[in-house]
C-alpha cells in the first residue's frame, strides 16, 4: 500500500487499480485518501478501485466527487457508484443524467443500470433522447437491467431507431425484460439489415423462450445469408430442443475446429464458442 504515496502518478494509479482488483477492504480509507490526489487520472482510479470493492464507506467521498470540475473524475465516480448497492447513490446519480459531458452521462446511466432501482426507470427513459448515441445506448441497457415493465414500449421505440447500434442494445434489453409483449417486434427484428441485430433478436428470442418462435427461427438458420447469424439461431433452437439444429452446430464445430487446427491457438476459443450457443 506505501506505493499509493510514490512521487510518480503513473505508480499511485497503477496501485489503486491492483487494490481495486484483489477488493482489499483494507484499502479503502488509503484510496478515499487518494481522491483528493492532485492527478486527475490518480483520483480517478481511486474512485474505479472503490468501486470495484464496493465498501459503503466509499458512498459519501464518491458522491462528493460528481461535483469535481475534471470531467474524468466525474464519469469515474459515477461508475464506481454503480458497485456500492446502496441506496444513497440513486439519486445522485439521477442527477449526474443531465452532466454536460457526455461520458459522465453515460457512466451515470450504467451506474444506475447497475443498481436496479425502479426509481432510475423515468429518468433513463428520457436520456433516451440524448444527441449521444452512446449515451443512448448505455440507457437502453441500464433500462434493460431494471426490467420496468414501463421501460417497454420506449424499448420497442428505440429498436426501430435509424442508428444500428441503439437497435441492437434496445433488442438485447428487450431479451433481458423477457416480456412476452415484445415477441411480434423480435420476430419482425430478424429480418433486420444489420447482422449484428439479427443477432441480438435471435438471442433475445431465446432468452424469452416461446415456442411460437421457433418457426421464425428456422427459416432465420437456413436462409439469412451470414453465419454468425445462423449459427446463433440454430443455437437458441437447439436449446429448445431441435435435434436438427443441435446437429447443425456439431457439424460446423467440426469444420470450425478443422480450420482452427492451422492456427492451434484458436481451437479452444472457437470451441468455446460454439457450445456457449447450445448452452448459453
Amino acid at each position: 500500500m506505501d506505493a499509493l504515496n510514490d512521487r510518480d502518478e503513473k505508480v499511485r494509479s497503477s496501485a489503486a487499480t491492483a487494490l481495486g482488483w484483489i477488493k482489499d477492504r483494507k484499502a479503502v480509507e488509503p484510496l478515499i485518501n487518494l481522491l483528493k490526489d492532485k492527478d486527475a487520472g490518480v483520483a480517478s482510479s481511486a474512485a474505479i478501485a472503490l468501486g470495484n470493492i464496493g465498501d459503503i464507506r466509499a458512498v459519501n467521498p464518491l458522491i462528493n466527487l460528481l461535483g469535481e470540475r475534471d470531467e474524468k473524475i466525474r464519469s469515474s465516480a459515477a461508475r464506481a457508484l454503480g458497485g456500492m448497492k446502496d441506496e444513497r447513490t440513486v439519486m445522485p446519480l439521477i442527477k449526474a443524467l443531465e452532466d454536460e459531458n457526455k461520458d459522465v452521462r453515460s457512466s451515470a446511466a450504467y451506474a444506475l443500470g447497475n443498481t436496479g432501482d425502479k426509481r432510475a426507470t423515468d429518468p433513463l427513459i428520457g436520456v433516451l433522447k440524448d444527441k449521444e448515441a452512446g449515451v443512448v445506448s448505455t440507457a437502453i441497457s441500464a433500462l434493460g437491467n431494471i426490467g420496468d415493465a414501463k421501460a417497454l414500449e420506449p424499448l420497442i421505440g428505440a429498436s426501430k431507431d435509424r442508428n444500428s447500434s441503439i437497435r441492437r442494445s434496445a433488442v438485447t434489453a428487450l431479451g433481458r425484460m423477457k416480456d412476452k409483449r415484445a415477441l411480434n417486434l423480435l420476430v419482425e427484428t430478424l429480418k433486420d439489415e444489420d447482422s449484428y441485430v439479427r443477432t441480438e433478436a435471435a438471442k433475445a428470442l431465446g432468452e424469452i423462450g416461446d415456442r411460437s418462435a421457433m418457426p421464425h427461427m428456422e427459416k432465420v438458420w437456413k436462409e439469412d445469408k451470414d453465419l454468425g447469424v445462423r449459427m446463433h439461431a440454430a443455437g437458441v433452437l437447439a436449446r429448445m430442443g431441435n435435434r436438427e439444429a443441435f446437429n447443425y452446430l456439431i457439424e460446423e464445430l467440426n469444420k470450425g475446429i478443422e480450420e482452427a487446427k492451422k492456427r492451434p491457438i484458436m481451437v479452444g476459443i472457437f470451441c468455446g464458442r460454439c457450445l456457449r450457443l447450445c448452452w448459453r
